[in-house]
């Protein structure tokens, strides 16, 4: 809590791999965040047993288990859609209470810098036009481009432009290189060249909603229509339809580890356990 405002951070779950090294920056948040809800949002059996035994581990409670229906409809390959990236649409009214501010992280957010969700948090709060506000994300791929244009690697890893799509997204080597000299930094206890100057998205550009923050009273207004895509909805769509382009808090810094196109070739690095040196 804020003065009397809620913290609430929200987490579309299911990963253990990840998530036992997320939990390690949210256990020492207590006090100040109210409460972690897990979007349960996968069918693997174990999984879901550690989902549970998390919402057991720390009374009272800190990690809450959110369940919504999982979706009938299979996708054309005959795959059921239960865990998949547009079933995170369907959570969204469980995280609009007016009076509360919310901090989604994705379930593989795997470095949190000291400090950085209560300075997203109060950046929010003295900025209520903008509809969503990001920290800097290590690994996303537009902030990737501005992260380079900013200083913090330089084009020997490779020339990164700005495109949702492009290398800061599929690109696995470049990734790679990006989480190295973060973490350098980080051992360097120097971020100096990593936090953004903040800025308003102007043109509305689609920006990955790996880790975003959000007032309880926005999200009341339109969290039934969020959708199966959810990040084109919040990222462009609505922000666009209200004319309050979303913004960064530079000085707030988190790490994603990987996009689907990047998480073959990232995963036979040594990064994860490197990341989890650092929590």
């Amino acid at each position: 809590m804020i003065g009397a405002t809620p913290v609430v951070i929200v987490v579309p779950a299911g990963r253990r791999r990840y998530l036992e090294l997320l939990v390690r920056h949210l256990l020492p948040l207590r006090g100040f965040v109210d409460r972690v809800d897990l979007w349960v949002n996968t069918a693997d059996a174990a999984d879901l047993a550690y989902l549970e035994a998390l919402s057991l581990s720390v009374q009272p409670v800190y990690f809450r288990l959110v369940k919504v229906p999982p979706p009938t409809e299979l996708t054309p390959g005959g795959k059921s859609k239960v865990g998949m990236s547009y079933h995170i649409g369907a959570f969204y009214p469980h995280a609009a209470d007016p009076g509360t501010v919310y901090v989604r992280l994705d379930d593989d957010i795997c470095y949190i810098a000291p400090g950085a969700i209560r300075t997203l948090v109060e950046y929010r709060l003295a900025h209520p036009d903008p509809f969503l506000i990001y920290p800097t994300i290590v690994n996303n791929s537009l902030m990737s481009a501005l992260l380079q244009q900013h200083g913090a690697f330089g084009k020997d890893i490779g020339d990164c432009p700005y495109e949702l799509l492009g290398r800061g997204w599929h690109d696995g080597r470049f990734a790679e290189q990006v989480h190295r000299r973060f973490i350098q930094a980080v051992q360097r206890r120097d971020l100096t060249k990593w936090r953004l100057p903040d800025k308003i998205f102007t043109d509305f550009e689609r920006v990955s909603v790996n880790a975003i923050s959000w007032l309880g009273a926005d999200m009341a207004a339109c969290a039934a229509t969020v959708g199966e895509l959810e990040e084109g909805y919040l990222s462009h769509d609505r922000p666009k339809e209200l004319g309050r382009p979303n913004a960064l808090c530079g000085a707030a810094v988190v790490a994603h580890f990987a996009y689907g196109a990047q998480r073959a070739f990232i995963e036979r690095t040594n990064l994860l356990r490197e990341y989890g040196r650092l929590a």
